[in-house]
Formats: C-alpha cells, sequence, structure tokens
C-alpha cells in the first residue's frame, strides 16, 4: 500500500475551493488504496470538513499544534513535521498545494526526493506575474519529482513557459465525489415524454456556492433576482459560503459585500458557511448554479470544481463563454454568457431564454462532467503512483525499506538520452544515487570522480567514451559497471584504451548497433544487450490540436547525417497539392555545434539549404525554426506526422516520441530502422514519403487509423517496460 503524506496549505474552517480539493485529494488516494497521512495547516474550530476526513479509512489527521498566539503553524514547521514523517514513516510521496509552502519544503532534499507539487498560484499569461513569483514556481517544479497541473492547456501553457516543468507534469483535474452525481432517471423520463418541465407560478431557483469575491460577481449575483421579474420570471436565489476575499483594486469591495449578506433584498437567501455535504443538499434543489465571471478571468485554463458539482448534481451552470468551458458543455450550450451579455440584465436575459429547456441541460450538464467524477479519477492517480513509484518495486521485490541502500554512480558529459533511467533510479527507495558530471566529453575532475568511484557499488556511464576509458581502467573488483554506447564513439580515438574485461555489460540501442559494436572492436557479444532508449508515453499522450495533420515536425538536423534537405523536399511535394501544410524544424542550428561547423564539405551542404530556403519563399515562408527544448508533449501536440528523413541513425528517439503522441512517422530506408520500428512505417524515398501523408491527410479515418497504430507501436519503448531491462543490467542480483 503506497504511503503518502499530503499537504495543503489551506484552513478547513473556510469552505472554498483549496479546502475541497484538501478533501477530494484524500478521498482519492483512500480510494485508490494509499494510505494517506495529513498534517493540519490550522486548529479546527468546526468540524463541517475535517469530520469527512476524518471518517476516510486508510486516512490519518494530524492536528495543528502552533505556536502560542497563532490559530495556523508556518511554513518552516510544516517543513519540520513533513521531515519528521519521512524519517519515522518513511513514506513514498509527499504531495503538497500552495505555492509557497512547495517553495519551503523543496530547500528539504528528503522532502524534494519525493515531492510532488500542486502550483495553483500560477498565472495565465506568464507576463501577468512579477520575477520573484516565476523565480518561486522555476524552484518548486526544477526539484519536484513531479507537477501537477489542472488541464491540457494548462500544462501546455506551464511547460511552454517554465522548461523545468516540462516532462514532470502530471494531469490533476478537479474531482466531484461520486455522491454528488444525482439520480436524474425521473428527469429522464419527463424529457422522454415531454412533460411540461416547470409548474406556471414556480420560481425559478438559482444557487451560489463558494467564496465571495470581486471577479467572481457575487455583489451583482443578487440583482439578478429582479432583473428575472422584469423579463417576466419569477426567481429567487441562495447564497452559501463565509469566505469574503479583499480586492486588491476595490478595499472596500468585502464591505460592501458583508453588509448585502448581512441585510439581503428580497427573494435573496444567505445561508453562510455550511459543510460540504448541507452545501450538497442545497444545490440539488436549485435549477440553475451561478459561476459567471469577470471577463478578466475568461483567459484562465482552469476549471471551478464549483461548476462541476453543481452539474453533477444535474443542476446546469451559469458560465462564461471560454474555450474551456465549450470544450466540457459544447459550444451550442445555452447558458454560456457571451462578452456583450456579462451584465446583469444580458445575464438575465439568457436565463429567460433557457426556462424551458431546464430538463434537457440537466441531463447535459451531468453527462459532460461525469470524467471529472472522484472514483475515476482516483483510478488515474493510483496508476500516477503505481507507474512513477511502486510497479516496479512491487512487481519485482524491491525492498520498500532497509537501512543499507545500493549505491550508484552515473557518469558522463550529457545525460539528455538518461533523464528516465535517472528517474528510475531516483524512484528506487533501495538505491542512493550521485551523479559524475564530466565538464566535456574529455574533461573531469579527477579528485571528485576518484571519490565518487571509491563510493560506488555500481557505476553506469552514459556515452562509451573518455569516461569509459577512465571507469574501467579504474574499476575495482567487487564494482560492477555498465556501460552504454550509442553511435558516434564507434568512431573515437579512446575506443581502444577501454578495458573491456572490466566492463560487465556493454549496452546498445539496437541490434544493429550491436551488432557492428561487435564486429568492429572484436569484443565479447555475450557481453553485449540491446535496451532501447525509453520514452514516457503517458506524458507524450496529449490531445492534438486543431489542424495537426497538416503540421510534419522534424528534431534535430545535426550533423547532415539528418537529411534537413529531404524534408523540404516532401514539403515542396506536399505544398504542390495543398498550401495548408508546414514543416517545424525543433532543435538547435549547425553553427552551435563548433566541432560540426567547422567540418567545411558539411558546411557548404548547410549554406545551401538555407540559402535555398531564403530564395524560394514559398518553401521559406512555410518552414518554421523552433528552438530546442524540453517540452517535446506540449511541441508534439502540434504536430500531426514526424520525419526521420537520416541517411544513419543508431535509435532516433524522435520519432518514437512522436509515435507516442500519435503522430503518424514517415522513416526514411537505412540499415537498421526495421529492426527498431518494424517495416509498416518506412518508405523508400521523398515521394514515397508525400505520397503516404497526402494519402492519409485525404482519408481521415485511415489517418485515426495510423495515428492509433503509432501509439500503440510506441509502448516497445515506453519507460516501464525499457526500466525492467535496466533493473536486469544494473541489478542482476537484486
Amino acid at each position: 500500500m503506497p504511503r503518502v503524506v499530503l499537504y495543503g496549505d489551506v484552513n478547513l474552517n473556510v469552505l472554498d475551493g483549496s479546502a475541497i480539493w484538501l478533501l477530494s485529494m484524500a478521498e482519492a488516494l483512500s480510494l485508490g488504496g494509499c494510505e494517506v497521512t495529513i498534517p493540519l495547516k490550522s486548529i479546527v474550530k468546526t468540524d463541517r470538513l475535517s469530520a469527512k476526513l476524518a471518517s476516510m479509512p486508510n486516512v490519518k489527521v494530524i492536528p495543528a499544534k502552533p505556536t502560542r498566539g497563532r490559530d495556523s503553524i508556518i511554513r518552516s514547521e510544516v517543513r519540520a513535521i513533513i521531515e519528521n514523517l519521512i524519517r519515522k514513516n518513511r513514506p513514498d510521496l509527499v504531495i503538497a498545494r500552495g505555492i509557497d509552502v512547495c517553495d519551503k519544503l523543496v530547500e528539504s532534499d528528503p522532502i524534494s526526493e519525493i515531492l510532488w507539487s500542486y502550483v495553483t498560484e500560477y498565472h495565465y499569461p506568464i507576463w501577468d506575474m512579477d520575477d520573484q513569483q516565476v523565480d518561486k514556481i522555476q524552484r518548486v517544479c526544477s526539484r519536484s519529482q513531479r507537477v501537477f497541473a489542472q488541464t491540457e492547456e494548462a500544462r501546455a501553457h506551464l511547460e511552454a513557459t517554465i522548461p523545468e516543468a516540462a516532462g514532470k507534469t502530471l494531469i490533476l483535474t478537479p474531482m466531484v465525489p461520486d455522491e454528488f452525481f444525482a439520480d436524474l432517471s425521473a428527469v429522464s423520463t419527463q424529457v422522454s415524454t415531454q412533460e411540461s418541465p416547470r409548474v406556471t407560478g414556480d420560481p425559478l431557483r438559482l444557487i451560489y456556492s463558494g467564496k465571495f469575491a470581486k471577479e467572481w460577481l457575487t455583489l451583482e449575483a443578487p440583482e439578478l433576482v429582479q432583473a428575472l421579474a422584469e423579463q417576466g420570471v419569477k426567481a429567487n436565489l441562495r447564497m452559501v459560503g463565509d469566505k469574503f476575499q479583499k480586492s486588491p483594486v476595490d478595499p472596500e469591495w468585502p464591505l460592501r459585500m458583508k453588509a448585502l449578506a448581512n441585510t439581503p433584498p428580497d427573494g435573496v437567501t444567505f445561508e453562510g458557511g455550511v459543510s460540504r455535504e448541507k452545501s450538497r443538499e442545497l444545490i440539488s434543489h436549485a435549477d440553475v448554479g451561478l459561476s459567471w465571471r469577470s471577463a478578466a478571468l475568461d483567459q484562465s485554463v482552469e476549471i471551478s470544481t464549483k461548476v462541476l458539482e453543481y452539474s453533477a448534481s444535474g443542476v446546469p451552470p451559469l458560465l462564461n463563454r471560454t474555450a474551456a468551458h465549450e470544450k466540457i458543455f459544447g459550444a451550442d450550450y445555452p447558458l454560456f454568457l457571451g462578452p456583450n451579455e456579462r451584465s446583469v440584465d444580458g445575464a438575465a436575459k439568457v436565463l429567460a431564454e433557457a426556462v424551458n429547456e431546464l430538463p434537457q441541460l440537466r441531463l447535459r450538464a451531468q453527462a459532460a462532467v461525469e470524467p471529472y467524477r472522484l472514483s475515476n479519477r482516483a483510478k488515474v492517480i493510483r496508476g500516477y503512483i503505481d507507474r512513477f513509484l511502486g510497479s516496479y518495486l512491487s512487481a519485482h521485490g524491491v525492498a520498500q525499506t532497509g537501512p543499507k541502500k545500493h549505491k550508484v554512480l552515473v557518469a558522463g558529459h550529457d545525460l539528455k538520452f538518461a533523464g528516465e533511467l535517472l528517474d528510475m533510479l531516483k524512484g528506487r527507495p533501495d538505491v542512493e544515487l550521485r551523479i559524475d558530471h564530466w565538464e566535456t566529453l574529455h574533461k573531469n575532475n579527477e579528485a571528485e570522480s576518484q571519490k565518487l568511484l571509491d563510493w560506488a557499488d555500481t557505476i553506469f556511464c552514459e556515452w562509451a567514451g573518455p569516461n569509459s576509458v577512465w571507469y574501467s581502467q579504474r574499476k575495482k573488483s567487487h564494482q560492477r559497471l555498465v556501460v552504454r554506447l550509442h553511435m558516434f564513439e564507434l568512431g573515437g580515438p579512446w575506443l581502444g584504451n577501454i578495458n573491456f574485461d572490466a566492463i560487465d555489460q556493454l549496452v546498445t540501442v539496437s541490434e544493429l548497433y550491436r551488432d557492428i559494436t561487435a564486429e568492429q572492436t572484436k569484443w565479447d557479444k555475450s557481453k553485449i544487450v540491446v535496451i532501447a532508449n525509453g520514452i514516457d508515453v503517458l506524458d507524450l499522450d496529449r490531445p492534438k490540436i486543431e489542424g495537426s495533420e497538416f503540421r510534419i515536425g522534424l528534431v534535430g538536423i545535426v550533423p547532415w547525417r539528418k537529411r534537413p534537405d529531404r524534408a523540404v523536399e516532401v514539403l515542396r511535394q506536399l505544398l504542390d497539392k495543398d498550401p495548408r501544410f508546414t514543416l517545424h524544424i525543433k532543435g538547435r542550428m549547425p553553427w552551435d555545434y563548433a566541432h560540426e561547423w567547422k567540418k567545411e564539405d558539411q558546411r557548404k551542404d548547410y549554406e545551401t539549404f538555407f540559402k535555398g530556403l531564403g530564395t524560394d519563399p514559398r518553401i521559406g515562408e512555410r518552414v518554421v525554426f523552433e528552438p530546442f527544448g524540453a517540452d517535446m508533449g506540449n511541441w508534439l501536440s502540434k504536430m500531426g506526422f514526424i520525419l526521420s528523413p537520416s541517411t544513419s541513425e543508431s535509435f532516433h528517439l524522435a520519432p518514437a516520441e512522436g509515435m507516442a503522441s500519435g503522430a503518424v512517422p514517415i522513416l526514411w530506408e537505412r540499415d537498421g530502422v526495421r529492426g527498431i520500428f518494424g517495416d509498416h512505417f518506412v518508405v523508400a524515398d521523398n515521394d514515397a514519403a508525400a505520397a503516404r501523408i497526402l494519402a492519409l491527410v485525404a482519408d481521415p479515418a485511415l489517418y485515426a487509423s495510423e495515428s492509433k497504430l503509432a501509439k500503440e507501436s510506441a509502448k516497445n519503448f515506453d519507460i516501464e517496460s525499457v526500466n525492467v531491462k535496466w533493473q536486469e543490467a544494473l541489478f542482476p542480483t537484486r
């Protein structure tokens, strides 16, 4: 049973979205079979929320014990409490919400090694935040093992603007407890028999539940009752909540809101703060839930939990028309407020026009939020935990506890292909990991390397370069040495200096290069194994952006054997048939690699290539160069096809990543390509590549089938299966 410490920088005495998140997350973890420990931030003065926590199975609540004179613990105390829990209970992970508390927690190595952070204070767009806040988010993302974002759009924006979040961001949507999903069978019958939806004279029952805030238009909401009366619709409104949020632009706003709550107009009732169960009961008796907002919030890529709760209860929400809301409810949802309908009179008019559609809207709203049912999300969250922490360990009997850890040293100058391997090693509770990061291919700090060598039980050299020479000549008899050879090393003058007898296992990324290596070096082939480069299919599998089928991706154009000229020729043929195609080239430029740029023949090839783009506007205007970056999942969501036009590759990670995203790979014929990727996606030449792309774009059903096949094929490279092989290579007896 995974052990989780869950902390929310929230006050459970106040009913608001952050407090509801803590309850929902605790319930999801409990339902998913986790053992959960929750240190509370504040002294409990009302049990309307905390009682629910106390009733959950496998959930332990630690009461807050702040310093005398305070109601809440401070963040340094939170850090000390969680560090103590790690020492005593050895949890598998810590989940925390709140930028300031997460920023404090990442200062602690024991916490940051198992920390999953949920930063809700990230603003969209990023330039709305000050530099200090951006720095905090960068620190948190850099030192956390995983980061949560609420939606795909939020993840894309976070990874694009905070590179430290790329590849480690998980989707954590809002969750609605199963009991919120009302039985609407009577409503369904009413709709099917076309019964009269409302009894003449019955009031339209409106409800608002949540915090009272200026941008939430809660001061204006009571005016809807009178405005609806002027539209000929009798209405009443219940307002639930007791949190009055300050307004930085209008300091007097909370006072006016409180005055309204104390003396509400006719037809408006303020219920104050209530338990979540009581809130659910009040919502269930309403006809429409109010969730309209100021236009300033239209750019948000997050979803209101209250919108989901209304909908699950069969209470359709009145809300702003935004891209995020259209994605859930559909563009033709009748209770959207457009830019010209945000006034009280405009909202009243929309409500009045939809009154007779309410039964249908009840069914529609509930169906739209079914994916957010808590029991469904609990399975997803447990899947995250199993994938990154528990599945391999439990399946293969790795000890979760024990005082002695296996000391693993990873050495190399460039670890960009070892990210998933490092994550796996960090996730093993029986491993202590250290890195010998060489300054260049040839240069290291010998004193530091020697110190690390003396410490290690197992040494892994990324690249069979001078690092492998150094360690193979110094490795001790009790140590295990594993080396990974990619491709370029076979031409290195140092190769003959590697003491192969000291290497316990040499890893290549394909059968072709296993054979080539054995043939060229005459090394014992029985000690050479194939482990493909690993990819995180969960991270890369994201919804495609509209029009992706006309975007062709190419990752990396250095060295010249990657043949960007082939990609441009394919684009030329595509544009002859359809002007909508674009070629997106991601990566560094050739002059960024001094050792490559100084090769005269190769430099001339690049000069000819770029000159061709500059002299043919039709082509040049349809080629987009995008910088090197870690946000591959985000970038690939735009791509419908991924090209691999190289004349030689040891593996080629980019098409594997593209396949996981659902992009259809186009792989030029070359030695070894079929052994890695199979026959299906291989083409003979540029003409065949262009013809294949055009055929798939012309047949959406065929394209969808090929995209699905690409995803299925990419599972062969998923880190879960690849990591099993790495475990066997690095720890054959553990």
